[in-house]
């Protein structure tokens, strides 16, 4: 089902310009529920698409930005001064928002087709699933993430005796930032004199 082309369960519904009075449209129950799952699939779907082509925007403006850095230095800015693990977070949350309200738009016409039970077993489903997911990316994250790994002011947990020491490149990378942040800010006073 599409926008273009909803589902039968909707087209039973009167159109919207059509008045309560009409003889053809009676005011009734039913026409209230049909209303209701009409607005939450076309809402739900529309705001679905939409979230979708803001992930795929960000996404492409991320890959365009990201392939156009020249060093690495401009990767590592990227990501600091530009918010660059915000971008991918902004493109993470509008898709998984998007399916949302794509399962949304599908729980409305299920209902109408196979009533409440459906909608209980979808939601079941969901939830198992939505737990797998969780468990995995968890595992994944909590193991190797420089944000939920590696950086323990912001809750990480490395392990103690993980071989991999990072206080040396992180030391280096800080020096070498104060190196270029003072050679700047003297190309900017020799400019100005």
């Amino acid at each position: 089902p599409t926008i273009m082309e909803p589902p039968p369960a909707l087209a039973q519904c009167a159109p919207w310009h059509r008045r309560a009075t009409d003889r053809e449209y009676p005011d009734t129950g039913i026409q209230w529920e049909c209303e209701i799952r009409a607005r939450v699939f076309f809402y739900a779907l529309t705001l679905s698409i939409a979230l979708h082509l803001l992930a795929i925007l960000l996404a492409m403006s991320f890959c365009n930005a990201l392939n156009e850095t020249a060093r690495d230095a401009d990767v590592f800015r990227m990501f600091s001064r530009g918010k660059g693990h915000n971008a991918t977070m902004k493109v993470e949350n509008a898709f998984r928002l998007g399916m949302l309200l794509d399962f949304i738009a599908m729980f409305a016409i299920l209902e109408y087709y196979k009533g409440w039970e459906i909608v209980v077993v979808f939601t079941l489903a969901l939830a198992y699933l939505f737990r797998i997911y969780r468990q995995t990316t968890a595992l994944l994250f909590d193991s190797g993430s420089i944000v939920y790994y590696w950086r323990e002011d912001l809750g990480g947990k490395p392990d103690a005796d993980d071989p991999f020491d990072l206080t040396v490149p992180v030391e280096r990378l800080h020096k070498r930032g104060m190196q270029l942040s003072s050679h700047a800010s003297f190309q900017a006073a020799f400019k100005h004199s």
